[in-house]
């Protein structure tokens, strides 16, 4: 009888064992799939956010060139503008913009990130109604009209730099052996 009850404690201490053994393992493959997930997420964000800088960058630069001009433009050059090979590469770099910024908020649940974000569209949503009407504006001198644009392009590029500042926290990771985020 005595060998009975060893056989069903050794057997009972055996499935338990064999059972936490699988429990551990459980929790240890979904806490490695959860981590998988996090950093697919950080990789998603850490693309976008390297488009929309690069895409800020390429925009505001292009619009630094050409702002001048604008301002010598007439409404029937700035419409015709929009045709020329320049017209469409701004065009192209405004829309790459725009899906970058989209894509941040939609990668990103950071309050920080959120509001350097919606200050950045914030300034770009208002670049046709006032600035580009102010620059084609001819009852203003063009230095003020110039002067108007660039101090835009500096806030607008201030607030891209802000974006990616409120980004770097988010998106690092580490590149020593045994250590993560």
């Amino acid at each position: 009888m005595n060998s009975l009850w060893a056989a069903v404690i050794t057997g009972f201490f055996a499935v338990s064992g064999a059972l936490g053994g699988v429990l551990i393992t459980q929790r240890q493959a979904t806490r490695l799939a959860e981590l998988d997930r996090q950093e697919g997420r950080r990789s998603e964000l850490r693309s976008a956010l390297v488009d929309l800088s690069i895409a800020g960058a390429r925009y505001l630069d292009l619009y630094e060139t050409i702002a001048p001009a604008y301002a010598q433009m007439s409404v029937k050059d700035f419409l015709e503008f929009a045709g020329t090979d320049s017209g469409q590469e701004f065009r192209r770099l405004r829309d790459d913009l725009s899906r970058s910024i989209t894509q941040v908020r939609f990668l990103s649940a950071d309050p920080g990130l959120q509001g350097a974000v919606a200050e950045l569209l914030g300034l770009l949503d208002g670049t046709t109604e006032t600035v580009n009407g102010k620059l084609l504006n001819r009852d203003e001198p063009i230095v003020e009209r110039v002067v108007f644009a660039r101090d835009y392009l500096r806030r607008t590029r201030a607030a891209l730099h802000q974006v990616e500042t409120a980004a770097v926290p988010l998106v690092q990771t580490s590149i020593e052996v045994g250590q993560s985020k």
